[in-house]
């Protein structure tokens, strides 16, 4: 939902990737031990640090927690993020460690589009009131 809603993103090629990688780990998780997935590619993980800092060079500090909404894409991309750290939970439990630092570095990695689509679309980020 989050490509769809928002098909021209500077992040798309990423995100199909990203769709791959979660393919793999969820196969990896359905059926533990039957294949040879040793966990993504160190090089995926780079590469999705490597989109964060890219994303945040046009970005302002953040100086306070915001609030997931905004933009449409926006709000599907925290929507995504809120699956992901669902996700990295459970397979914590699980203990699956070839999967873990992909899920946490992805989870930080839709963050950051989420205020870049805000950015991008001309809305502010929510922020979060006490």
């Amino acid at each position: 939902m989050a490509r769809a809603s928002w098909p021209e993103a500077p992040f798309d090629a990423q995100m199909e990737r990203v769709q791959s990688d979660l393919f793999d780990i969820g196969a990896h998780l359905a059926a533990p031990g039957t294949s040879r997935f040793a966990g993504v590619d160190r090089e995926r993980i780079a590469e999705l640090e490597r989109g964060i800092d890219e994303m945040e060079s046009e970005l302002a500090p953040l100086r306070n927690f915001i609030l997931p909404g905004g933009s449409l894409a926006a709000a599907h991309l925290h929507a995504a993020r809120a699956v992901c750290r669902r996700a990295e939970r459970l397979v914590v439990a699980l203990g699956d460690k070839a999967s873990i630092v992909y899920l946490n570095r992805l989870s930080d990695f839709l963050f950051v589009a989420a205020r870049v689509a805000n950015r991008r679309h001309g809305v502010d980020d929510v922020p979060w009131k006490s």
